[in-house]
């Protein structure tokens, strides 16, 4: 989803609408890291994510505003 949503951004300067959730510099760890790190330290079921998944998916159908990439998804 996130590699989908790429542009040829690099740094947060260069983001067109930054929003509060965009970060300055893209987090050192991965995506899958910081998953699997939320969910060991919050007790999340499995499906908690899956459900996410899907909400985030029809969030992004209804608003094309609505972005995921690597400077704001790990917020």
């Amino acid at each position: 989803m996130i590699e989908q949503a790429e542009t040829d951004y690099k740094e947060a300067k260069e983001i067109p609408q930054p929003t509060p959730f965009h970060a300055e510099k893209k987090p050192s760890i991965s995506i899958k890291d910081y998953l699997v790190r939320f969910g060991t330290f919050s007790n999340c079921h499995d499906n908690a994510f899956v459900l996410a998944m899907i909400y985030l998916d029809k969030i992004g159908e209804f608003h094309q505003d609505f972005e995921l990439d690597s400077f704001n998804v790990h917020r």
